[in-house]
């Protein structure tokens, strides 16, 4: 018979296992959106709807915090916050087996750090976030009366990386390492690429983390803000658990529509920034007036420093059968066609391909070229731009099937989902077996 002690924790480990396993793969079973720790403003978020996932996602949050920090009062009123998520979600999750298991799982975890001996209130929850200042709503709206369409600027950042500058220099950069996108006044923007794994390029690198800075302006318009972006991870909250700062009239907001983009708003200087993960990378689109790109530096500014920019004239005439198989050259040039992609974008296309073999940079392409035409009203795209397309004015259309059904296939996506939907709900099934077999 297993000790009374040790059960416990064999459910907590395996309840661990389950919300784990529930979220390993954000491209195969996608995640629903994290819900924002619990404050003051709770009751003005912007989706009401429930979500039986909103609470797991708390936990997890809450879990990475306190793996950061150590701070172990606030990890209890963290697991006090998913607590009182659970009671609100309690009638409409009722049948929700995963949320059952968090609430065992919570209580243990209260157990184990002695949250009772905090003795934490209502005051405590509210006193860890810092309060927004009243301020006057006319006073953060100058750039909406200041501005129009045509002042506007574009950035963008996609693939190996590629770069499009305010001035619309279009370059490509081995930047390894953390870099400055944007620095001005109001905001701040730092990527991280990574060399590219399994690639026999050595060369190839992309983005795995954005880090943004909303700074406090002297006007006190908005509080600072940090947020965070890595390839696991798109959170929808600013790293003090808030999702938006400023007045109720001109707010800075993060928006999430789906899993894999962010959208953060910053009314008070009228700029809108796009970050999206696609495969394993991230993708970076801002447009902003022109008169902060005037007071700003970074790449998004000067571009790509000449030692670290990649000549595509150069590397497609070396790109000889030698180096780069037949095969993999007509799969790149097909999924590129495919992608619907023109000027810059389909060579920056068929050079990620090339250099990496991975076929979601086709991807990340087609959607650097979407934002950008959406930020961007005076974007100018032309075939003859592109140095493939140019000396290949009749390229051949035709498309491998096989490569269609291995990256695009819709019923692939969805086959892969059910079989981790299925794992998943057997790790469940285990766990409320244990559960059953403690409790009796």
């Amino acid at each position: 018979m297993q000790d009374s002690n040790s059960m416990p924790m064999l459910l907590l480990l395996v309840i661990q296992l389950v919300l784990v396993d529930s979220f390993r793969n954000f491209d195969d079973f996608p995640l629903h959106e994290p819900l924002q720790l619990e404050d003051e403003h709770s009751n003005n978020m912007p989706n009401n709807e429930p979500d039986c996932s909103r609470c797991v996602n708390m936990f997890r949050l809450s879990e990475t915090e306190y793996i950061s920090s150590k701070d172990t009062k606030i990890f209890c009123i963290r697991l006090l916050q998913v607590k009182r998520c659970i009671q609100k979600e309690q009638h409409s999750c009722q049948r929700n087996i995963g949320v059952l298991v968090l609430n065992t799982g919570v209580t243990i975890k209260q157990n184990w750090h002695k949250c009772s001996d905090f003795k934490i209130s209502v005051n405590d929850i509210k006193n860890i976030f810092k309060k927004q200042k009243n301020i006057p709503d006319e006073r953060c709206k100058y750039m909406q009366t200041k501005s129009d369409l045509s002042e506007f600027k574009h950035c963008g950042m996609f693939g190996d990386p590629h770069i499009k500058t305010f001035s619309d220099q279009r370059q490509t950069c081995v930047v390894e390492g953390t870099w400055s996108l944007l620095d001005n006044d109001f905001i701040a923007v730092q990527v991280t690429n990574e060399m590219v794994q399994e690639t026999k390029s050595q060369s190839a690198t992309a983005t795995t983390k954005i880090s943004i800075v909303i700074k406090e302006p002297s006007d006190k318009c908005v509080d600072q803000k940090i947020y965070e972006a890595t390839s696991q991870f798109l959170p929808s909250i600013f790293k003090d658990g808030t999702y938006f700062t400023g007045p109720d009239a001109c707010r800075t907001a993060l928006i999430k529509p789906n899993d894999n983009e962010i959208r953060i708003i910053l009314c008070h200087i009228n700029t809108t920034l796009f970050i999206k993960r696609i495969g394993n990378y991230l993708t970076f689109n801002i447009k902003t007036p022109n008169e902060f790109v005037n007071q700003s530096t970074g790449l998004c500014i000067v571009g790509c420093p000449a030692s670290e920019m990649v000549d595509y004239n150069t590397f497609f005439a070396i790109k000889d059968n030698t180096v780069v198989s037949p095969t993999l050259k007509d799969k790149a040039i097909n999924i590129c066609n495919l992608a619907n992609l023109t000027d810059f974008y389909y060579d920056s296309c068929v050079f990620d391909i090339l250099s990496t073999g991975d076929m979601n940079f086709a991807k990340a392409a087609s959607i650097s070229l979407q934002d950008a035409r959406s930020l961007d009203s005076n974007i100018r795209l032309r075939r003859e731009n592109s140095i493939l397309l140019r000396d290949q004015l009749n390229i051949d259309n035709s498309f491998d099937e096989s490569v269609s059904s291995e990256h695009y296939s819709p019923s692939r996506l969805k086959s892969s989902s059910c079989e981790h939907f299925n794992r998943t709900h057997l790790v469940i099934l285990s766990v409320t077996s244990l559960l059953a077999i403690y409790l009796r």
